[in-house]
């Protein structure tokens, strides 16, 4: 994986963890004013980070489930 799909899979995980971002952003997507195109290697590396200790432990302290993360992120998007 590149350089810049790294920083892309870190954005996208950084803005599912802002919980106003995500709010606002998740607005626009189910609006269909935007659009959001996931490739699939995307998506698993992102499956990966949330396999990080830090990352699985805000996980678990909101009471979420990486599982959970990745279906919103399938029902709110598009993957190629």
């Amino acid at each position: 994986m590149s350089g810049q799909e790294n920083k892309d899979s870190f954005l996208r995980v950084s803005i599912f963890f802002n919980k106003i971002l995500s709010k606002e952003f998740n607005e626009l997507f189910t609006s269909g004013k935007i659009e959001v195109l996931f490739r699939k290697e995307i998506l698993r590396e992102i499956s990966r980070v949330f396999e990080y200790p830090k990352i699985k432990g805000i996980l678990e302290r909101a009471e979420v489930s990486s599982r959970e993360v990745i279906e919103e992120i399938t029902r709110i998007s598009r993957v190629q």
